[in-house]
C-alpha cells in the first residue's frame, strides 16, 4: 500500500501560515530555512511544510484532507481565525462528513471528521452464481 507521508501548503507569509495552522490543528512547526518550515501533526499521520510563494496558486491541484474530532466546530474556528469556507460540511454516507477552506493567504485544505459507526470496509454483494448449463445437484 502507497500511504501518503507528505502534505505541502503554499503561503506567501509562512509567519502567518503557521499561526493559522498551529492555532486550528495544533501543528509544531521547525524552520527549514526562510522558505520552509515543517510541520508535525503529533501522531504517526502524514506531516508535511509550508512552502513560501510569491503568489498563490489560483487552484489546488490536490485535496489533502486534516482529520478533525468536529467539522462544525472546526469551520467554526477557520472563520474566526481570518479563514474561508469553499466547500460546506457534506457527507460521505456511512463514512463521515468533510468541508474545504482556505486560510487567510488563500491555500485550500480540507477538513474530515469520521463517523464513529462507520464502516471498515466498503460492503461488497455476494457474487452470483451462474447456474445456467449446469446440473442440479442430484439430479442425475
Amino acid at each position: 500500500m502507497h500511504n501518503i507521508v507528505h502534505v505541502e501548503i503554499p503561503a506567501t507569509d509562512i509567519g502567518r501560515a503557521k499561526e493559522f495552522y498551529g492555532r486550528i490543528f495544533g501543528w509544531k512547526f521547525v524552520d527549514f530555512d526562510p522558505t520552509y518550515s515543517l510541520f508535525n501533526t503529533g501522531s504517526r499521520t502524514v506531516g508535511g511544510g509550508i512552502y513560501k510563494v510569491d503568489a498563490m496558486p489560483a487552484q489546488s491541484p490536490v485535496r489533502a484532507y486534516v482529520l478533525v474530532d468536529n467539522v462544525e466546530a472546526a469551520l467554526t474556528q477557520v472563520k474566526g481565525s481570518g479563514g474561508t469556507v469553499v466547500q460546506p460540511k457534506g457527507e460521505v454516507p456511512g463514512m463521515g462528513w468533510y468541508a474545504g477552506v482556505k486560510d487567510p493567504q488563500g491555500a485550500e485544505i480540507w477538513l474530515w471528521q469520521r463517523n464513529p459507526r462507520r464502516r471498515t470496509q466498503p460492503r461488497r454483494s455476494s457474487p452470483r452464481r451462474k447456474t445456467a448449463g449446469r446440473a442440479k445437484r442430484g439430479s442425475r
